[in-house]
């Protein structure tokens, strides 16, 4: 307007002019919070909050599945159970939760999983038997805790794995093994069992007595005379 002075306004987004005595305070607070948003990005980058140590495993959930999944069984510790971790663990209560009673057996159990032989006979003989796809998510967890098993050693169910796996292949002891292990939580879910491992030598001395029989099966079914066997 004419005749008026006109009037400086200090931009919405610009600095405004601020006393001597409370101009440094304000700058020194604006280089605190400056420096914690640059932690924050930082910490952002590397996956990590500030001021905490980088956990052991980065897949690991933040709280306690086993302990919570213990608590919801009555005191029933599924992940004793050889190849079982906190993913298998997560996957069941997702799935089905704790109470399996829908399924009357565990067979019932394992053939809902597509982790047993769908045998195929014809004229009193099996032509086929092959195991049933399934991706579910289940399954795919017990196959992964299958091979989890497998890697490790020392333990019956590793023994088993090894097993399997010379005779017919890798896959096939997966699928086995899986089996097994889902056997093994059912039972210890319905039927409120603690986990027991086998003992290495009592597994091994199991599969010597089968391995006996069945050569004695082999003698009596050749025919082989006692003086017609040599021992090295």
């Amino acid at each position: 307007l004419v005749g008026q002075t006109p009037v400086r306004v200090a931009p919405m987004l610009g600095h405004v002019p601020l006393s001597p005595a409370t101009d440094q305070p304000v700058r020194d607070l604006y280089r605190k919070l400056a420096r914690k948003a640059g932690d924050r990005q930082r910490a952002n980058r590397t996956g990590l909050r500030a001021g905490k140590k980088k956990k052991i495993n980065k897949n690991a959930p933040p709280a306690s599945i086993a302990q919570y999944s213990y608590q919801l069984s009555d005191g029933v510790d599924i992940s004793q159970v050889d190849g079982i971790s906190t993913g298998t663990i997560l996957t069941l209560l997702a799935e089905t939760g704790i109470d399996l009673s829908s399924y009357p057996t565990s067979d019932h159990f394992v053939s809902w999983l597509c982790l047993c032989p769908n045998n195929k006979v014809t004229g009193g003989k099996v032509f086929s038997g092959s195991t049933r796809k399934n991706k579910g998510p289940l399954a795919y967890a017990f196959r992964q805790a299958a091979n989890a098993a497998g890697n490790q050693k020392d333990t019956a169910m590793s023994a088993f794995f090894h097993r399997i796996a010379y005779r017919k292949g890798r896959k096939v002891a997966i699928v086995a093994t899986a089996r097994k292990i889902a056997v093994t939580v059912y039972n210890m879910l319905q039927k409120r069992q603690a986990w027991q491992p086998q003992p290495m030598e009592e597994y091994e001395k199991k599969i010597r007595t089968q391995k006996i029989k069945n050569i004695q099966r082999t003698i009596s079914q050749m025919g082989v005379k006692a003086e017609e066997l040599a021992f090295a």
